[in-house]
């Protein structure tokens, strides 16, 4: 799919995403295992690649931070072998980027390779111990099969 820009004019950069909303839970001081949509952006540049997690309570996004700020949270990733990851990944305005570049690119490997493996990828995350607000978020993904292949697609098609 194409990026569009503000005027809805495509951007040249391409992604792929999920066609139907992935179901999970989110908890924090004012809800307990509510109902959660998440979608999955995966983004690919010649110098950047990127995983957007994106949670929406009902149709609307989960509540994110102000400008400028970030929200770290632990996760924890278990692909279909039955392999657990654990990194740290930070909200920033209303979604969760796990980025291919700089120093976060072993969050986007981590990512990435749990998705390559296809099958069920389960992904908990909460807030890390050192924030003062505590959330999570469970979910998981069935099928992750065709991912292989759609990322080679996206990567063709640059």
């Amino acid at each position: 799919m194409d990026e569009l820009d503000e005027f809805d004019d495509p951007t040249g950069e391409k992604y792929i995403t999920t066609l139907e909303p992935i179901r999970g839970t989110f908890s924090n001081s004012a809800n307990n295992n509510a109902s959660l949509n998440v979608t999955i952006k995966v983004i690919s540049r010649s110098n950047t690649r990127r995983v957007i997690v994106t949670p929406y309570l009902g149709a609307r996004n989960v509540p994110g931070i102000p400008f400028g700020s970030r929200r770290e949270y632990s996760v924890a990733i278990r692909d279909n072998a039955g392999e657990t990851f654990r990194t740290l990944v930070y909200l920033s305005l209303d979604n969760i980027s796990f980025n291919f570049y700089n120093v976060l690119q072993e969050n986007f490997t981590i990512m990435h390779n749990a998705f390559l493996n296809g099958g069920l990828i389960r992904i908990r995350m909460e807030t890390h111990a050192n924030e003062r607000s505590k959330e999570s978020y469970s979910f998981d993904i069935s099928n992750a099969n065709q991912y292989a292949e759609a990322y080679a697609f996206l990567l063709s098609h640059q």
